[in-house]
């Protein structure tokens, strides 16, 4: 057996790869916030473009069926936003309130 075949089968599973630094599991956190709210709001103002096209004429079926996607991606946008914000807290918890926070160079 190769050196190679040797080092990847005494391998442990129990070896862990190593976790993201604070800066970035914050990066991250921050991430998925910012997507919720994006998903969130974007679909908000598709829901208001979709219900003045029903005002309109609310025999459209292109109309209504926007109108529940976009309160569906409003729903997804609001569960992530929420996922996230427990996530945060979690990691404030667990690493302290000001963990992985970078300052603006000046």
């Amino acid at each position: 057996m190769t050196e190679q075949g040797e080092v990847g089968a005494s391998r442990d599973s129990s070896q862990r790869t190593p976790q993201p630094s604070l800066i970035q599991q914050r990066m991250q956190l921050d991430r998925q916030r910012l997507w919720g709210l994006w998903a969130l709001c974007s679909s908000a103002f598709l829901v208001t473009t979709q219900v003045i096209n029903l005002v309109n004429d609310a025999s459209k079926i292109w109309a209504w069926l926007g109108l529940g996607l976009w309160l569906g991606g409003a729903a997804i946008g609001l569960i992530i936003l929420l996922r996230s914000r427990r996530a945060r807290k979690k990691f404030e918890a667990l690493h302290g309130a000001g963990a992985g926070r970078q300052d603006h160079v000046r």
